[in-house]
């Protein structure tokens, strides 16, 4: 039977694919990635990623959690800022207008074949694909064993043969664009010392450009309709670990198109500090201290902040729980003397976040509403009138998004959803600005229930980022958690020392210059409000047959860009390097450099919200 599928396929391609054709006779496929999964996404409705990121287990650390290799692929795609789909064959079946759009063109230039084999799917016909592949000139990048099938062997020239544990390093064995740099070792045992090695055979007609051992591990094959087929072997749940295998990942998505346009992240840091406007340090025991002034904003902050060239992302309360009135009120309207005799000066804290916004060395986000349960009143409370050395000690008061003074229980959609909503809008109020940026106080959050979990409800109000926890917010799906922090795909978060919150300025103040440390020299200090506005220009980039990409900046994802330029990595393959070389870019329609013989290029997008456009000509 599987002989017959393959001689079928076979026919089909020889039969299917047109002369070879110049780049501008065929033009270059869209600027945009179709994702193909299995059942690696847990969530039914296609909104949540949720996967435990937590270190695997000692006995064996190729295991990882299901999904594991799916949410990779998303936030390093996300990170890059790669507009994609996702098609799960586990809800899906195969369609042809997956990879085309209403004109009969592609709408992807490049299939990202992942779905994991040992899944329940959908029934498929695999044909579909290679007639994407062979007809449409879609190219294909397949990963690791996600490829046994007879359709995916045939298009990528190799047959499947097993998945077995090894310890040999990935070796390049040929100079080409994928490769280039990479090389002696592709993939790397030093820190592993094994995982699972793809095991095929390849045909004549395939390039072997690397090997684990006797085995290919990265091959190329080009069909006579211009598409591309890319093999990347390897451990499929923890090959991308490696640096290396992500610049090899995001090559291949350059080749299978001609063209990358794309975001990297190298050396950016975000410094982050939490809590001003809190109550929780007028009321808690063992959290007490006076709120920062405006002098020591000035002396302790903004100083420092501006000698080392950076920014600071600090997570603003914007409402008070005021025991006497028994309300809430905006946080920075009172000076008082609290219980524990400290002075609590609330409008010289928001005197000195203002002077920090307009230095440019202050990013404010959201901290939720109050910090605070919303249920002060049932048992064990009221937390209202209760002795400092009571109820008011318990820190589960204190935390607003998750219920963990009464058991770890939710705190219901509507309540939450209702509090991140108020704390935007008073923070609109107090300073005049649109937080993309929310995080839980106390890492209190909610995700026994589906409707009631945290980072769904962030990302329906409106934020694009969940800090400290990490992830993703927007409009089509939350990403719990993040991966690859601190390198190309992803700036780090750095704590405002020594404790990144403002308890510890309060306290020690002289340790804020060792948030600096981890930067190093070379550094460069970032907002949120930047990263959000890539993350989800990709989202909302729509790209053209031929090299034309339209960017979309909204006013609120993207608010960075009003008045930033957006800075691009433009990345030719060779094979369209060659066409394109001497052509002119162009940025809004006005010439900005042409195509010369380095690898990669800057691209930059003028300042201003609305639409911009980047082409090729």
């Amino acid at each position: 039977m599987k002989l017959a599928i393959f001689t079928l396929v076979a026919g089909l391609i020889m039969l299917a694919v047109p002369p070879a054709t110049s780049l501008y006779a065929a033009e270059l496929n869209p600027h945009r990635v179709l994702l193909v999964i299995g059942d690696q996404w847990d969530d039914p409705a296609s909104f949540l990623i949720d996967i435990d990121t937590n270190e695997a287990p000692e006995y064996d650390h190729t295991v990882r959690p299901k999904g594991i290799d799916f949410m990779q692929l998303v936030v390093m795609l996300k990170s890059w800022g790669i507009p994609f789909d996702i098609v799960r064959l586990d809800q899906q079946s195969l369609d042809i207008n997956m990879f085309l759009g209403p004109d009969g063109k592609p709408s992807h230039g490049c299939v990202l074949w992942a779905a994991d084999p040992r899944t329940e799917l959908m029934r498929q016909d695999y044909g579909v694909l290679a007639e994407a592949v062979a007809q449409h000139g879609v190219s294909l990048v397949a990963l690791s064993n996600r490829i046994d099938q007879p359709e995916l062997e045939m298009l990528l020239g190799v047959t499947y043969k097993g998945y077995f544990h090894a310890s040999e390093e990935a070796t390049v064995e040929a100079d080409h664009y994928l490769t280039r740099g990479l090389g002696p070792v592709l993939l790397s045992m030093a820190d592993v010392g094994y995982m699972h090695r793809v095991q095929v055979e390849t045909g004549g007609e395939v390039i072997v450009l690397a090997k684990q051992g006797e085995y290919p591990c990265l091959t190329l094959r080009e069909t006579g309709s211009g598409s591309r087929a890319i093999w990347i072997g390897g451990d499929a749940r923890i090959m991308f670990d490696q640096q290396k295998m992500r610049t090899l990942l995001r090559r291949a998505i350059t080749v299978a198109t001609g063209y990358c346009l794309y975001k990297t992240w190298e050396n950016r840091k975000i410094i982050v500090m939490d809590d001003p406007g809190g109550a929780q340090n007028a009321w808690l025991e063992h959290w007490q201290y006076s709120t920062l002034t405006r002098e020591q904003y000035r002396r302790k902050l903004i100083e420092p902040l501006k000698k080392h060239n950076a920014i600071m992302v600090i997570n603003v309360i914007p409402g008070f729980v005021n025991e006497d009135t028994r309300r809430i009120e905006s946080s920075f309207q009172r000076k008082f003397t609290d219980k524990f005799g400290r002075v609590q000066d609330y409008p010289s804290t928001k005197l000195g976040l203002e002077d920090g916004i307009a230095e440019g060395v202050f990013e404010l986000q959201s901290h939720g509403w109050t910090h605070m349960q919303p249920d002060l009143e049932s048992p064990p409370g009221p937390w209202w009138g209760a002795p400092l050395d009571g109820e008011k000690a318990e820190v589960g008061w204190y935390r607003e998004f998750g219920d963990t003074r009464r058991g770890f229980v939710d705190i219901p959609a509507a309540n939450q959803a209702f509090r991140m909503r108020t704390g935007r809008q008073w923070l609109n109020y107090q300073f005049g600005i649109d937080p993309l940026s929310f995080v839980s106080g106390g890492g209190g959050v909610s995700r026994n229930e589906y409707h009631n979990h945290t980072w769904i409800l962030a990302a329906r109000e409106g934020f694009g980022w969940f800090c400290w926890f990490g992830g993703y917010l927007g409009p089509e799906m939350a990403v719990r958690s993040w991966l690859f922090e601190g390198t190309a795909e992803s700036p780090l978060t750095i704590p405002a020392m020594p404790d990144a919150h403002d308890k510890g300025i309060a306290e020690h103040p002289e340790r804020f210059e060792e948030t600096f440390v981890p930067g190093g020299p070379d550094a460069v200090y970032i907002g949120f409000n930047e990263f959000v506005g890539y993350l989800q220009a990709g989202r909302q980039m729509q790209s053209e047959p031929g090299v034309r990409v339209t960017f979309h900046y909204d006013d609120h994802y993207c608010q960075f860009f009003r008045d930033n330029e957006s800075v691009w990595t433009l990345e030719l393959a060779d094979w369209a390097r060659k066409e394109l070389k001497g052509k002119t870019v162009y940025a809004d329609g006005k010439a900005a450099g042409s195509i010369d013989e380095s690898s990669s290029q800057i691209v930059i997008i003028p300042a201003g919200l609305g639409e911009h456009t980047f082409e090729i000509k």
